[in-house]
C-alpha cells in the first residue's frame, strides 16, 4: 500500500500538473493492459543489455587487436623491404640502419673515357647517408592513430595493403659537381685558333697556323645522369661522351680578313748601277712588312730615315732642282713612287705628295711621287678600319729587276677595286739647240775637241685620277692633281785640257 500510494500521490500530481484537478485512479493504472507494458519494457532491456555485452565483446577484441602490437610492429610494415611485425623500434632501426649501410657501403659509380682513363665514385666521397629515425617514425604509426575502431581498421588493412617505406638517402651534392668539375678539366681539350703571323718573305706576307677543334664533357648533362643513378642508390657503370667544340677562328676566315688590295711594280733600268740599285733595296727593305693600325698617318721620310752614308745609303743620281745630281740615296724616289701608285690602288688615303721636276722613266706622267731628305715628303693614311700590312722587295722577273709593293688589308666593304690613271694633256717640247756645258771636271770629256751629247727630253703636263671599279667597271673617277715636268735642255759638254 506504501509504494501504491506514493506512485497514486506522485500520479496525482502529473495529472494535476498535465490535466488539471481530474484525479488518477488507481484502477487505471492495474487494469487488463498492464501485463502487456511489462514484456516490452523487458525486450527493450534485452536488446540493449546484449548490445552492451557485444560491444563489450568487440572492444575486447579490439584491445586485444591492439594490445597484441603494443610494443612491436604490426604485421604488414615494410622499411626498405624489410618485415618489421613483431620487431621493437629499436630493433628495426638497427635492422634498417644496417641494411641502408650495406647498401651505401656497396654503391660505386664507375666513370670511364675511352680505355684509358677511369673514376669511381663511392657513398664515402659524397658523404651518402639516410634519416633512418624519420622512416621508422613514420612506420611506428601504422594503425596507431585515431579511434579504437579506426584503428582496428588500419591494423587489419595492413594485412592486405601493407605499408612500404623507403629511407631517403641524403649525399652532398657539391662534392658531386665537384668530382664532375675535377673530370672535366682532365678531359677536356681547349680547342686551338687559327693564328697569322707575319712574314715578309712570303706573298702574301702571313704564314698561318691551322685551326684544331677541342673536345668537351657536358658537365650539365652528366650531373643529370650520375645524379638519378645516385638518388636511387643504384650501382652504375658510364661511358663519358665528350662533345666536339670547334675553334673560333679558323684559317679560311683569317684568309679572306686580309686580301690584297693592290700590287705596284716599276721596272729598274738595265743602266741602273748597282749602289742605285742597292738604294732601291734599302728603301724596299724599310718598308717590307710594315703594319699599319686604322687611322695611323705614314710619312715616307720618317719611315725610310736621312739617306746618309752613315745608314748606309750610297751614292747614286737623283733630280734635283730639275737636274740630274749625285747624292746619297739616289734611287729612292723609285721606291717612293712605286709605293704611291700602290697606296692609291689600295683605295687609302694620299695626304701629301709631289711630282717630279722631270719626267721619269719608269712611270707614266703624273703617276710619280718624289721625296727629299729633309723637305718634300709623301704622306698617306690609312683610312680604314683594319690594319694595313706592306711588302716590299726588289723582284726579278724574266731576268729583268722590279721594285714591287703590296698592300694587304680587309676587303673594301663595297667590293671596290681602284686604279691610278694618267692622262697627257700636252707635250712640252725640249730646245733644240743644245746648251754648250765645259766639262771641267771631266765627267765625259777630258781634251780639247772632245764632245759629249747629253739628249733632250720634252715635258708633259699631265692629270692624274682614282678610278673606282666594281667588277671591272668603272663606276666614277676623282680628279688628283695636274703635274707639270719640264722639258730637259740637251746639254753638248766639251773639253778644255789640252793633250799636248
Amino acid at each position: 500500500m506504501a509504494y501504491n500510494q506514493r506512485y497514486n500521490q506522485h500520479g496525482v500530481s502529473r495529472q494535476q500538473t498535465r490535466r488539471g484537478s481530474e484525479p488518477l485512479r488507481a484502477a487505471s493504472y492495474y487494469s487488463t493492459k498492464s501485463p502487456r507494458r511489462r514484456t516490452g519494457r523487458a525486450i527493450v532491456l534485452s536488446v540493449l543489455a546484449l548490445v552492451i555485452l557485444l560491444a563489450a565483446g568487440v572492444g575486447g577484441v579490439g584491445y586485444y587487436i591492439i594490445n597484441s602490437g603494443a610494443d612491436t610492429f604490426y604485421e604488414g610494415v615494410f622499411v626498405d623491404g624489410i618485415d618489421l611485425q613483431g620487431l621493437a623500434p629499436a630493433e628495426a632501426f638497427d635492422r634498417v640502419q644496417a641494411g641502408v649501410s650495406e647498401k651505401v657501403n656497396r654503391w660505386r659509380l664507375s666513370l670511364y673515357y675511352s680505355d684509358t682513363q677511369s673514376w669511381e665514385i663511392t657513398g664515402e666521397l659524397i658523404n651518402m647517408q639516410a634519416d633512418v629515425s624519420e622512416q621508422i617514425n613514420s612506420a611506428w604509426m601504422q594503425g596507431r592513430t585515431g579511434s579504437l575502431i579506426e584503428r582496428v581498421q588500419a591494423i587489419w588493412g595492413l594485412r592486405t595493403e601493407p605499408y612500404m617505406g623507403y629511407t631517403s638517402i641524403q649525399f652532398n651534392p657539391y662534392s658531386l659537381e665537384s668530382m664532375i668539375g675535377m673530370i672535366k678539366t682532365q678531359l677536356d681539350v681547349a680547342p686551338v685558333d687559327a693564328t697569322r703571323v707575319s712574314d715578309p718573305t712570303r706573298s702574301p706576307p702571313f704564314r698561318y697556323t691551322d685551326e684544331q677543334p677541342g673536345m668537351e664533357l657536358n658537365a650539365a648533362a652528366l650531373t643529370a645522369e650520375v645524379l638519378g643513378f645516385t638518388e636511387r642508390v643504384e650501382s652504375a657503370s658510364v661511358s663519358l661522351r665528350l662533345d666536339t667544340v670547334q675553334p673560333t677562328v679558323k684559317t679560311a676566315d683569317l684568309q679572306s680578313d686580309i686580301v690584297r688590295l693592290s700590287r705596284a711594280r716599276t721596272p729598274i733600268s738595265t743602266s741602273s748601277t748597282p749602289e742605285r740599285n742597292a738604294n732601291v733595296e734599302i728603301g724596299c727593305a724599310k718598308f717590307n712588312g710594315l703594319t699599319i693600325p686604322p687611322g695611323a698617318k705614314v710619312s715616307f721620310n720618317d719611315v725610310v730615315g736621312q739617306r746618309t752614308m752613315e745608314n748606309g745609303w750610297q751614292q747614286a743620281l737623283e733630280i734635283k732642282y730639275g737636274e740630274y745630281v749625285m747624292g746619297y740615296g739616289g734611287g729612292i724616289c723609285q721606291v717612293s713612287s712605286t709605293l704611291y701608285n700602290a697606296i692609291v690602288e689600295s683605295g687609302l688615303e694620299v695626304i701629301d705628295r709631289s711630282p717630279h721636276k722631270l719626267k721619269v722613266g719608269y712611270l707614266d706622267a703624273g703617276k710619280d711621287a718624289t721625296v727629299a731628305d729633309r723637305g718634300t715628303d709623301f704622306v698617306f693614311v690609312n683610312n680604314t678600319s683594319a690594319p694595313i700590312q706592306i711588302l716590299a722587295r726588289v723582284t726579278k722577273i724574266n731576268r729583268e729587276l722590279y721594285c714591287e709593293f703590296e698592300v694587304f688589308g680587309a676587303p673594301d666593304p663595297s667590293g671596290y677595286s681602284y686604279q691610278l690613271v694618267s692622262e697627257i694633256v700636252r707635250k712640252i717640247p725640249f730646245p733644240q739647240e743644245p746648251k754648250r756645258i765645259a766639262d771641267k771636271e771631266e765627267k765625259y770629256t777630258k781634251y780639247i775637241g772632245e764632245t759629249y751629247l747629253v739628249k733632250g727630253q720634252n715635258g708633259y703636263e699631265a692629270n692624274s685620277f682614282r678610278v673606282v671599279l666594281l667588277n671591272g667597271t668603272e663606276i666614277s673617277r676623282t680628279f688628283i692633281a695636274n703635274d707639270i715636268y719640264d722639258p730637259i735642255v740637251p746639254k753638248e759638254y766639251y773639253g778644255i785640257k789640252s793633250k799636248y
